[in-house]
């Protein structure tokens, strides 16, 4: 019985290692969206993503 609860306690720790790991990985990701979703409105704004002709 304790070596199966051992167990268990060792992959629930593995798991919670595994969701903050993920969970790092999101919230590094959402902030690169939003540095990119700034840079494209600007871009936009100011003319930069339209081809100029000539």
């Amino acid at each position: 019985m304790a070596d199966e609860q051992t167990r268990i306690v060792a992959e629930v720790e593995r798991r919670l290692s595994v969701v903050e790991e993920l969970e790092s990985v999101v919230s590094a990701n959402l902030q690169r969206s939003v540095r990119l979703r700034q840079s494209i409105l600007q871009k936009a704004f100011t003319g930069e993503l339209i081809e100029n002709e000539g």
